[in-house]
């Protein structure tokens, strides 16, 4: 008695065992011919199940099945177109193809009774390897359906809800019915049609499609779908559309440290076109996914850019947080150059005071100052925002820039920066008596150890000053301090003028 009932564990679909089974007891009577027999219309019947299957969502497989059912209705054999197609379909491997070709011959051999009949071994062999080459395998498909599916999600606005979850669902759902082996073959195929699209407003729909489709496939297939080498290949071809499969950074890491190198290289230069792409790899500075030459590139491209006025719109567009642009902003406020100054002012004033707020306390006082001094150059944006509403809810250390910069510079020099300073207090006036308190001693403190940036101090610098600030009772103490500042540095004039009018 031959036992092959244990192959029957091994079936992955139960639509298969029936067949297989017939051939396990037709083994147990000793009836080898019947077995082999039943062992390989199991094989064949099996291929047609699954072309059947794959036909519900592969136009390919639906001709194969639409023809399988045409050459039975006129009684003809489809063992061997079936397995013609389920080669060129990639259903079976060569290998597997040359394997199961011999037994399908040997099967028209033993299905004549004037044949000799198969010996236990040899129908053992033949359970085992169509178990093996096809039934413990799952119905996965292939080229056809992937074909099928790129030009649906492509071409077809509504083949899926253009949600980001919808789609990840689609994935997660789509991928284990895909072979494994032509993943790779799936995603750098899609890759390369999201490329041609990505700058195109009337195709954003599909991109974005494409984009969450990919991240979702990388997540569940896993990025060592392509070697490091192959990833940093297509980070050359394919930079628009990776750098957007790639911004979650446990993807980005992995793709390998030239892949990444020039993903963020080739990223820096598009961005002159695209700016947004920048807050990809703020994001993925935030993350750590950065290393630190990476970010030395990151901050070197945007100090590099912020002394032009294209570099400084660029910066502008990009949304990027006021902490990640501070050093950039502060060279472009410093260029003395409106065009380039007029973005930069407006991107801190978009990005508003909860902006200005990540900053260390130093740094939002320094970047005060410099909005002081550019509007003192008559830039208008940052001459707007002086007088703009509300400016008295910006962080305090940044409103105190402002302030100190009208008296003294960041070298503690004394001079008088009057055009906006009635603004200015103006402003200070309608924050909390307590930091309009905190407002005064920072001046207080700077004017006592001040000393005048050059010779041209005169009396009526101060006078000019005093007349204003005068105007404010939570400033007295800044009042008195000019008064004692202008003695030490001309005495008493009106005492002299007394004596010459004398």
């Amino acid at each position: 008695m031959l036992d092959i009932s244990s192959y029957v564990k091994q079936i992955k679909d139960d639509a298969d065992k029936p067949l297989f089974q017939e051939a396990v007891r037709c083994a147990k009577e000793n009836a080898f011919r019947a077995a082999y027999v039943m062992i390989w219309i199991s094989c064949a019947e099996s291929l047609k199940r699954r072309f059947k299957e794959a036909s519900k969502r592969d136009g390919n497989a639906l001709k194969i099945h639409a023809e399988v059912e045409r050459r039975e209705n006129l009684h003809n054999s489809v063992d061997k177109y079936l397995l013609d197609q389920a080669k060129s379909y990639g259903m079976l491997s060569d290998s597997a193809f040359t394997i199961l070709f011999h037994i399908y011959e040997l099967r028209c051999i033993y299905g004549h009774p004037y044949e000799s009949s198969p010996t236990a071994e040899q129908v053992t062999h033949a359970a085992s390897v169509v178990v093996k080459e096809l039934l413990s395998h799952p119905v996965r498909l292939r080229h056809g359906f992937c074909e099928s599916l790129l030009t649906s999600l492509l071409e077809e606005k509504n083949y899926l809800d253009n949600q980001q979850k919808a789609v990840e669902s689609f994935t997660t759902d789509t991928l284990p019915r895909i072979d494994e082996q032509v993943l790779d073959w799936l995603f750098l195929n899609y890759m390369k049609k999201l490329e041609l699209i990505a700058d195109d407003p009337s195709m954003k729909i599909f991109f974005w499609r494409g984009v969450w489709f990919c991240r979702s496939m990388l997540s569940i297939a896993g990025v060592d779908i392509f070697s490091k080498d192959e990833w940093h290949k297509h980070a050359v071809k394919y930079p628009k559309t990776l750098i957007h499969i790639c911004k979650r950074s446990c993807i980005f890491i992995a793709i390998g440290k030239r892949a990444r190198s020039t993903l963020v290289g080739k990223t820096l230069d598009i961005s002159s076109t695209n700016p947004t792409l920048l807050q990809i790899l703020e994001k993925l500075s935030c993350k750590g996914a950065l290393s630190d030459r990476l970010e030395t590139i990151f901050t070197d491209h945007l100090l590099e850019i912020a002394d032009s006025p294209s570099g400084a719109k660029t910066i502008r567009a990009s949304h990027l947080t006021t902490k990640t642009c501070y050093p950039a902003v502060i060279k472009a406020l410093q260029s003395y150059h409106y065009y380039t100054q007029s973005p930069i002012v407006d991107f801190v004033v978009t990005n508003g005071g909860s902006g200005v707020e990540e900053l260390e306390v130093e740094c939002q006082t320094e970047l005060g100052r410099n909005i002081l001094q550019t509007a003192q150059g008559n830039e208008g944006a940052a001459r707007q925002f002086l007088i703009s509403e509300g400016l008295h809810k910006w962080p305090q250390p940044f409103l105190r820039g402002i302030l100190l910069e009208c008296f003294t510079n960041e070298k503690n020099e004394l001079r008088f920066k009057t055009d906006r300073l009635k603004a200015v207090m103006h402003a200070i006036e309608q924050c909390d008596s307590e930091d309009c308190e905190k407002h005064s001693d920072a001046v207080v403190d700077s004017l006592k150890s001040a000393i005048p940036k050059n010779d041209w101090f005169d009396e009526d610098d101060f006078d000019e000053v005093e007349k204003i600030v005068r105007e404010y009772d939570w400033a007295d103490r800044i009042v008195t301090e000019l008064s004692r500042k202008k003695v030490s540095l001309f005495g008493n004039k009106s005492d002299s003028r007394v004596e010459e009018d004398n």
